[in-house]
């Protein structure tokens, strides 16, 4: 990739194409990233298997190779998503092994096959073992298509857990669960129901997920998934009174009951509104794991396939795509909303902290100038930075309106109810726009990276991410505010 754009702290592979998280865990302080990976081609030709990369503090990575590939008949047209589970010492990694077979096959309701496959590692990553199946297309209930696939374990009360994404006969969407009869059993595993909506959601589900949070009494559970199917491009929803599933294809979750995955039952309906992780344009396929500190993270793959922009700029070095930064997941009862707020190991890089309303700067990296127009109320701070670094911006609720202009490339503009993510034409490779309802704007964060940028609105009730190719060697950054008592 070229120097320019390759991000100094999101995971980025050594060249070729990079996509889902996999097999994401943290063991005796090193925390394993996984990833979809054809090293053959930045278009993602050639064979599919799992990178790897390992970081201490998540933010230097060691690219470890490519352990898991499509060397077996069970996977022989690839080593698709999946996830891991850590045990006395052991790293347990599952994914979906992909066959197709030769004939006149669709390979949507037939030719395909989908193998549930198990590896191990009882060396934190240095040695895998060989490979076990443990799940077939004769495994699978009645009435699917043979797109099941992205197994992601987790414990249950009774045993270890495991969801798969699947498309029925009837282009629906939906989770199948299964489960072993004890918590020391991580192979045996038998299918126990399917999740559904209770009107369809989407022709697919990919990269299902479920766990729990608290907010002080209250546990909640959250079922994330991927949903192919519900693309409305710049869509306004009367109902929500917002702008939904701009993207091709969405990341999301839904609010559950904490019980949603233990109810007995040969369907459990899930209920509620299905909230989007991010509303910026590159962001898909998210997981989520625990780490050593108990905290819940999401890593979501920052890209979006099938779309009318590209990464253009980074192909032509020979590789595309990132991972999005890590993100620790809370409940915010109040606002019936899950917060995903950047981790700590990443407020060094907040290198500007200031409000413009006041003109008050807790830490600059480089001079902030403040300027005011007395006549029209309008403040604007002004900062160059370098490609990497970060910036936060507060007592927003002061303000009624306002511009910021990041990296000379992009613009987010609030107008008091919608924020709008808009690209220049050079930078976004055919980015354009992406909107979202908010009702109030208090403070924004956000990390540049070389060549991606992530937003965090109000500490993370709202999240945009977007890639941008900008060949400046630095970044003019620009924030004008109007004030509400302004006419």
């Amino acid at each position: 990739m070229q120097e320019d754009f390759r991000p100094l702290y999101h995971v980025s592979p050594p060249k070729g194409w990079l996509n889902d998280p996999n097999g994401l865990c943290e063991m005796n302080g090193v925390y394993n990233v996984f990833f979809q990976y054809s090293p053959e081609s930045p278009n993602g030709a050639g064979i599919r298997g799992w990178g790897y990369a390992t970081s201490k503090d998540l933010i230097h990575w060691d690219y470890k190779g490519m352990p898991i590939k499509p060397d077996h008949e069970w996977d022989a047209n690839g080593a698709y998503s999946g996830s891991a589970l850590i045990n006395e010492g052991v790293m347990y990694l599952y994914y979906t092994g992909n066959v197709k077979l030769d004939g006149d096959y669709d390979y949507t309701h037939a030719g395909r096959l989908s193998n549930t496959i198990l590896v191990t590692s009882e060396d934190a990553g240095e040695s895998f073992s060989s490979k076990v199946r443990l799940l077939d297309n004769s495994d699978y209930p009645q009435g699917l298509s043979n797109h099941i696939r992205d197994p992601k374990v987790f414990y249950t009360d009774t045993g270890v857990g495991m969801l798969l994404g699947a498309r029925d006969n009837e282009d629906t969407g939906l989770a199948l669960f299964y489960e072993t009869p004890g918590r020391d059993d991580f192979k045996n595993f038998k299918y126990k129901k399917s999740l559904r909506t209770p009107a369809p959601l989407g022709y697919m589900w990919e990269c299902p997920d479920f766990f729990t949070l608290k907010e002080g009494e209250e546990e909640i559970g959250v079922l994330n998934v991927a949903v192919q199917g519900i693309h409305q491009a710049f869509s306004f929803c009367e109902k929500a009174g917002d702008y939904r599933y701009q993207n091709q294809y969405q990341s999301g979750y839904f609010i559950t009951e904490s019980d949603l995955i233990q109810k007995d039952e040969a369907i459990t309906m899930v209920n509620g509104d299905y909230h989007e992780w991010d509303y910026g344009f590159d962001f898909y396929a998210a997981q989520s794991f625990e780490d050593e500190k108990g905290r819940r993270i999401l890593w979501g793959w920052a890209a979006m396939i099938d779309t009318d922009y590209t990464n253009e700029p980074e192909i032509v070095t020979g590789v595309q795509h990132v991972l999005t930064m890590p993100r620790v997941l809370s409940y915010d009862s109040k606002k019936g909303l899950i917060l995903q707020r950047w981790l700590e190991e990443y407020d060094g890089f907040i290198g500007y902290d200031f409000s413009v309303v006041d003109k008050r700067i807790k830490k600059a990296d480089s001079s902030v100038i403040f300027e005011e127009d007395s006549a029209t109320g309008i403040l604007t701070g002004k900062f160059t930075s370098r490609r990497t670094y970060a910036a936060r911006i507060t007592e927003l609720e002061e303000a009624g309106k306002f511009v910021l202009r990041i990296v000379g490339a992009l613009n987010l503009e609030y107008d008091g109810e919608f924020l709008s993510l808009i690209l220049n034409k050079s930078a976004g490779s055919g980015r354009m726009m992406r909107r979202v309802k908010v009702t109030e704007i208090s403070s924004i964060t956000y990390f540049v990276d070389s060549s991606i940028t992530e937003i965090f609105i109000n500490d993370g009730e709202y999240v945009l991410t977007t890639r941008f190719f900008s060949k400046n060697k630095s970044f003019r950054n620009e924030i004008k505010v109007e004030l509400k008592d302004v006419q």
